[in-house]
């Protein structure tokens, strides 16, 4: 059984949120059964991260999703956090402490873009939210790139900016009281 628990976001972001998780699992791994996963809908943005995926033990993962942007971005980071799902449950993507391996080889020290494990899932993400897209929501790429994934309603690029606006004066402010 594959158990999916959900904090934050809004009722709307975590429907949407859980049935991609769903889709993008069968896609990647149509036979696995016994997934626990823990997913976090929360602001990343101020450490920097659009997502992360973590594995806890064999069939236990959190994986945590940035809760802004559009609804295309939303699935897309979705899906790249997913994948990497897929990676550690079967085995291609593995930690021991600080090292980081990929296929039994250490990559600990591998530049981000040059990792395996981010090549295959920055490579394959918008693909597989895009089949996601089409498929199941039935919509197009364009609307879902105007749709608000906390409301699936029109985006408010006025209150988009603002609240980006926001983070980053917050961050600086950070950064200079650390001064």
């Amino acid at each position: 059984m594959i158990l999916i628990d959900i904090e934050g976001g809004t009722k709307t972001q975590k429907n949407i949120a859980e049935e991609a998780v769903r889709f993008y699992i069968k896609k990647l791994m149509p036979r696995k059964r016994s997934l626990l996963i823990d997913l976090k809908i929360r602001n990343l943005l101020k450490d920097d991260l659009a997502g992360l995926c973590e594995r806890v033990e064999r069939n236990y993962f959190i994986i945590q999703t940035h809760h802004r942007g559009n609804l295309y971005e939303f699935l897309s980071y979705l899906a790249h956090e997913v994948i990497h799902l897929k990676q550690y449950a079967t085995g291609e993507l593995s930690t021991s402490g600080k090292t980081e391996l990929w296929n039994g080889e250490d990559h600990t020290h591998t530049p981000y873009r040059k990792q395996p494990w981010e090549v295959e899932a920055w490579g394959n993400q918008h693909a597989l939210a895009k089949d996601y897209i089409k498929n199941e929501l039935g919509l197009t790429l364009k609307a879902t790139k105007e749709l608000n994934p906390r409301s699936m309603k029109q985006m408010d690029w006025a209150a988009e900016t603002k609240f980006l606006v926001n983070l980053v004066d917050k961050q600086e402010a950070r950064k200079c009281k650390k001064k």
